[in-house]
């Protein structure tokens, strides 16, 4: 299969599943502009019921020509493909789809990672820059805010050492930060002044840019592609981000929870993992916490610090805090995190408590859901161990 780059803004790939369910009962085929209509009503579909069960705010209706971008990656994927003037399942989608039907969720991610992976270049590219670039397996991206502009104010040679500072946190580099970045900035600030939120998401874009061509020019031009193959990385368990602070300044650290052999070997903060083939000679192995009394223990250990850390005055700590530093030191996902909390939940129910409170959840801080009881939702939880 020829390698592309991934020019699609589709940041979720659950869209593709739910574009790939239409062929449900379309088996035989279908026609393009019925099938725009039927992927329109199905990720609609989706979108609202994620935002009731999350209690999130009412989402945006999702145009058609989002969903022809949907119908076009399934095509790039080679899961559906084009047969006089119909739309049809090829093998592959067919395969894909059966494992949907039949829920075999992890399976059916495999086949998305292999594809993903087979088909674009620039997932691996980002992956192996980060393995080379960081001992660490990390990097670190500048958060500016409004209130960051108003604490450095006019100051924007410091604020650009400090930006650079974080953008070389976890690299074996010592360069001054570059002359332009500063002047952009300087003329960001100069324009706006320091104190209002466009400021702060014009600083943003500037400290992007510089991020970009200091990093992964060859690989992404823009924030916005960047942003699309990091999500794809999170859903496919490859990599991972957390928001945190480095010396004061708000941060985001992006990590790996994988590794692509060859060129990449195991480093030493991955331990075992789930192995999927890529091709004969290549592979690639998701960081796993087994579910032996060895792997448990780790993750309670590292559980208990974490509530440690983020406890709240009422005895309960956000399950997003918790996962957002669990995740990171175990270097797992965020959906494997959901399933050791509820596993461990269920297994041992006095070593865990859950609870809700209201208040606004994003896709990064999500609440845990209990499958099996129905609407049950919890953003909160308590280590009783």
């Amino acid at each position: 299969m020829n390698m592309k780059k991934l020019t699609s803004d589709i940041h979720d790939i659950n869209y593709l599943i739910v574009g790939l369910a239409t062929f449900l009962e379309q088996r035989e085929g279908i026609t393009r502009t019925d099938l725009v209509a039927e992927v329109a009503r199905a990720v609609n579909a989706r979108v609202i019921q994620r935002a009731l069960k999350y209690n999130l705010a009412s989402p945006r209706h999702v145009g058609e020509q989002y969903c022809k971008k949907v119908i076009g990656e399934l095509e790039k994927l080679g899961l559906i493909n084009k047969v006089r003037m119909r739309h049809i399942l090829t093998e592959d989608g067919a395969h894909a789809l059966d494992l949907l039907v039949s829920k075999q969720t992890e399976e059916l991610r495999r086949i998305f990672l292999q594809l993903m992976l087979r088909t674009y270049n620039q997932i691996e590219e980002l992956l192996c820059r980060i393995y080379h670039l960081s001992p660490s397996g990390q990097i670190a991206l500048p958060v500016i805010s409004a209130e960051i502009l108003k604490f450095y104010q006019l100051d924007t040679l410091l604020l650009s050492r400090r930006c650079y500072e974080i953008l070389t946190y976890y690299l074996p580099q010592t360069q001054q930060a570059p002359n332009s970045m500063i002047d952009e900035l300087n003329q960001v600030m100069s324009d706006r002044g320091p104190n209002s939120q466009k400021s702060a998401s014009l600083a943003q874009s500037v400290v992007d840019k510089y991020m970009l061509s200091l990093l992964f020019s060859d690989i992404v031009t823009n924030k916005r592609s960047f942003d699309v193959i990091l999500s794809r990385c999170q859903f496919l368990e490859l990599a991972n981000s957390a928001p945190t602070a480095l010396d004061g300044f708000p941060c985001i650290i992006i990590y790996l929870t994988s590794y692509i052999s060859p060129p990449m070997s195991q480093p030493e903060y991955l331990v075992g993992g789930s192995e999927i083939e890529l091709s004969l000679d290549k592979k690639v192995v998701i960081n796993q916490v087994k579910y032996d009394s060895e792997g448990l223990s780790r993750f309670r250990e590292a559980l208990k610090q974490s509530y440690l850390h983020n406890k709240l005055d009422f005895g309960y700590a956000r399950i997003a805090d918790l996962r957002t530093e669990t995740c990171r030191y175990l270097r797992i996902s965020d959906r494997q995190f959901d399933a050791l909390l509820l596993r461990q939940y269920r297994a041992e129910p006095g070593t865990i408590s859950l609870d809700y409170s209201f208040e606004r959840l994003t896709a990064k801080a999500s609440a845990i859901a209990l499958d099996d009881e129905g609407a049950a939702l919890y953003n909160l939880a308590r280590t009783n161990y």
